[in-house]
């Protein structure tokens, strides 16, 4: 065997044993959340005590706080990422759809895709559960964000980019009167948008979505 070969199996076995490790972590979590110690030691929140205790942000805080509740009710995937069997990334995913009564499908999901395309599929799956077969995105949704800069600039759209007064106009911000033909085309493109988070990929190109796609 190559030493390649060699370090791609330790790397393996190692992220293995750090999601067992993580989910040992997890259920520490749950339990410390269910008895309220963090209350008594005066943080406003588990989520806010764990990013203070073990010295990480309050986003990731959170979500390890609600993929430990999650797991509780989910005995399955527990038992799966303890036997480092998928990972944690991919529970941070599943844990979104899964329910007690369903853990099954989205464990065997975990077990045959990879991290993006799992992503995808239980973001694809929650898209369709919240809009009942509604594809049209919420108006906020479909809009350019624009500041203008002290220095005059024009800062677009997430993420931001800036350009000068002429080009927002030309573009077609929110201040703008009379919406451009790339805004216009921004708003007949709601599917496409949302499902990027709201970001006006169009007005990014200062084209359309399809010269985007192209």
């Amino acid at each position: 065997m190559s030493s390649t070969e060699e370090l791609a199996d330790q790397i393996a076995e190692l992220a293995a044993h750090l999601d067992s490790g993580t989910q040992r972590l997890l259920a520490c979590i749950r339990e410390f959340d269910k008895a309220g110690g963090w209350e008594l030691q005066g943080a406003v929140s588990c989520a806010h005590w764990l990013s203070w205790r073990i010295g990480v942000d309050l986003v990731t805080a959170r979500e390890k706080v609600r993929v430990a509740r999650a797991l509780g009710s989910l005995p399955s995937l527990d038992q799966a990422l303890a036997r480092g069997e998928v990972s944690y990334a991919k529970m941070r995913a599943v844990t979104r759809v899964a329910t007690p009564e369903n853990e099954g499908r989205p464990l065997e999901l975990a077990r045959c895709s990879t991290g993006a395309q799992l992503d995808r599929i239980c973001c694809g799956y929650r898209q369709a559960v919240r809009g009942d077969g509604d594809q049209t995105a919420a108006p906020e949704e479909r809009s350019v964000r624009d500041r203008v800069l002290p220095g005059g600039m024009v800062k677009i759209g997430y993420p931001w980019v800036i350009v000068g007064n002429a080009d927002a106009n030309r573009i077609g911000t929110p201040k703008t009167a009379s919406p451009s033909p790339v805004r216009e085309s921004c708003q007949s493109w709601g599917i496409f948008l949302s499902r990027h988070k709201g970001r006006c990929f169009a007005c990014r190109r200062r084209g359309t979505p399809e010269a985007f796609l192209s």
